[in-house]
């Protein structure tokens, strides 16, 4: 009786011991897997992120995806693909030929009219790279993905988990896509919606989960439909004995994963009878099953320790892998001290400093004074409680004294006593885009103030018109004509940015409508020196000049076959000031009558000009026609 007692209780132990084994492998095997679906799903927020914070091209989000640690190694596939209504692919192309990178970007063939089309931008990875530029519309769920891509907003874009079977695409690879909206705002990059696809392959997955000969697996979507969907299947499932499933919660995907139990080395035998055959016996099996025991759980503690010493040596190469290699400036910062206790190279790069320079250095060393109080707010909350992530644009000095501005990522990370220990900082060098900003924002106030300019000038020449004028008609006109001199000037100016116009061009544009080429209503020789005219100077001039052409061509030499001479000349004094002496000169061939009114031509002649230039003029009427002299006071060359 005691004998089978105690070898009833020698098998209990045995069983419970073998299954407790095979529950920690199990669990470091689903661990390893979760493990290795979040790195791909924070790979993925960091593309996006990449894409939506620093607007770069297809070129510079190649070379991102090639620094992150898991894709590497190149065997990862990656998919971009901008979202975009068939009616405007055409313009989409045409956007993504203006890349350097992307001169030969072909469209493939459009599904139809009005379609939504999803052409690709970029393939990495064991993908085919010539589907650049072909259509993922067609594929089972895409359109529906993109259809809601067109209509994301920055309140709904979600992630989606979803098997893509175009031709040409692997059918062990499963996809994790980010939706995102067009930038708001930014006119300078893709206007398109996009997805971004981050591959899973079965046998990435396969190796993650360091199954043991003869072991399986499952792996279904959970995302989308409750009733879930299998989306990879590891060695022989069809045979196995399976778990009840996990479920995985990986950002905003929900995965099922199923393992089959773990073969056992040895079983509880069926050794119970034997017992009552003697205490001798019992007493011997015991001590031999006790050995088999003492193995079994060597053997296990072993496989459990070894996973865990492999898992934390992979993490602490992915770490240093990611800290290191990433395409970002990536910094730990002593939380106490405020010093830098790791840098890595891209940062020395941005900062112009050797790593071992950099190491010990206080991060209010390197950040531009006007920024340091700036820096230390931002680090806690309004109770005072240090920020767990943070998120900022600053300035940063570099080694040479330049500066440099910087997007700020930081998350605080704490020892194991749960104490504030140091802030791991990932860098995003954005001076092009600050450059571009102030660029920007100085030319949207020129552009302000040459409108009001252009406004206040055409406003006046309506004025004008409208007080000489002697019926509509001939206001109309009248007008039309003055604002297409003064639109003759601004188109020069357009090509000179703006800065000034040469004298000779301003008076080709404005004499062409009076030169008919068969010559038959008289004829204007021009003959004027090579004088640079600042915006409103040139504006001015081509109104004057532009009526004393439209006077003769109605009244003048111009109107009755007789000739015309302009000559312009510069003066200089003894001051070393310039005068530019411009001379009209008619000859008619008929009787010429001084106007018995003066109206808008006169004034600019006689008045607005000259005040313009801070000069005089003069008009004399002759029977050949007009005579009219200025001397017109010249910018200096550094004004």
């Amino acid at each position: 009786m005691l004998s089978g007692v105690a070898g009833l209780a020698a098998y209990v132990l045995e069983a419970r011991e073998i299954r407790v084994s095979s529950e920690r492998v199990l669990a470091a095997q689903v661990s390893e897997i979760e493990e290795r679906l979040s790195l791909a799903n924070a790979e993925l927020d960091s593309v996006t992120s990449f894409i939506a914070q620093a607007g770069p091209d297809v070129a510079l989000v190649n070379n991102f995806i090639s620094g992150l640690p898991l894709s590497r190694s190149g065997n990862v596939p990656w998919l971009w693909s901008a979202v975009v209504p068939a009616t405007e692919i055409d313009d989409f192309a045409r956007t993504l030929r203006a890349q350097p990178s992307m001169e030969t970007f072909v469209i493939g063939e459009a599904k139809g009219a009005g379609k939504v089309l999803a052409p690709i931008m970029l393939v990495t990875g064991s993908l085919d790279a010539g589907r650049v530029g072909s259509d993922l519309s067609g594929d089972p769920g895409v359109d529906e993905l993109a259809a809601s891509v067109v209509k994301a907003t920055d309140d709904s874009p979600k992630g989606r988990l979803l098997k893509i079977s175009t031709s040409g695409l692997p059918t062990d690879t499963v996809f994790m896509a980010r939706i995102m909206a067009p930038p708001v705002g930014q006119t300078d990059r893709i206007a398109w919606p996009s997805i971004v696809f981050r591959g899973l392959t079965t046998t990435n997955l396969l190796r993650s989960a360091q199954l043991v000969d003869g072991q399986s697996l499952r792996l279904l979507d959970e995302t989308k439909n409750p009733a879930a969907t299998l989306l990879v299947a590891g060695r022989s499932p069809a045979a196995a004995t399976w778990l009840p499933t996990v479920t995985l919660l990986v950002g905003d995907y929900r995965f099922g994963l199923s393992l089959s139990a773990l073969p056992v080395r040895t079983r509880p035998g069926w050794w119970l009878p034997l017992l009552v055959s003697g205490l001798l016996a019992t007493a011997l099996y015991a001590a031999l099953r006790s050995g088999t025991i003492v193995g079994e759980r060597a053997f296990q503690l072993g496989s459990v320790l070894s996973s865990t010493e492999l898992r934390l040596a992979e993490t602490e190469r992915r770490e240093v892998a990611f800290f290191e290699n990433a395409g970002t400036a990536n910094c730990e910062t002593d939380y106490t001290t405020g010093t830098l206790r790791r840098v890595n190279d891209s940062l020395c790069t941005l900062l112009g400093y050797d790593r071992n320079d950099l190491i010990g250095r206080s991060f209010s060393e390197i950040t531009h004074p006007d920024d340091i109080e700036l820096s230390k707010s931002v680090l806690v909350d309004d109770q005072g409680l240090p920020k767990p992530h943070l998120q900022f644009e600053k300035r940063y000095l570099r080694k040479d004294g330049a500066t440099v501005w910087g997007l700020v990522n930081s998350k605080l990370y704490y020892d194991g006593n749960g104490q504030p220990r140091s802030y791991m900082t990932v860098i995003i060098n954005i001076n092009d885009r600050k450059q571009d900003e102030a660029t920007k924002a100085l030319m949207t106030r020129e552009l302000a103030h040459r409108v009001r300019n252009t406004v206040q000038l055409t406003s006046s020449l309506a004025r004008q018109t409208a007080t000489t004028a002697r019926s509509v008609k001939d206001y109309d006109l009248k007008f039309h004509r003055r604002l297409a001199a003064l639109s003759a000037a601004q188109d020069i100016l357009f090509d000179r940015n703006w800065m000034s116009a040469p004298l000779s061009r301003i008076a080709q544009a404005t004499f062409k409508p009076f030169l008919p080429e068969d010559r038959k209503n008289g004829d204007l020789s021009v003959d004027l020196p090579n004088v640079e005219l600042p915006s409103q100077q040139a504006q001015t001039i081509a109104i004057a000049l532009h009526e004393l052409a439209s006077n003769s061509s109605r009244h003048g030499a111009l109107s009755n076959g007789g000739t015309v001479s302009v000559i312009g000349e510069v003066l200089n004094d003894a001051i070393g000031t310039q005068t530019l002496h411009l001379r009209w000169d008619e000859q008619s061939t008929r009787s010429i009558r001084k106007p018995k009114r003066a109206g808008f031509g006169t004034r600019m002649l006689m008045s607005a000009m000259p005040e313009q230039f801070s000069g005089r003029a003069t008009a004399t009427w002759r029977s050949t026609g007009l005579l009219y002299e200025a001397w017109l006071t010249l910018p200096k060359a550094d004004a």
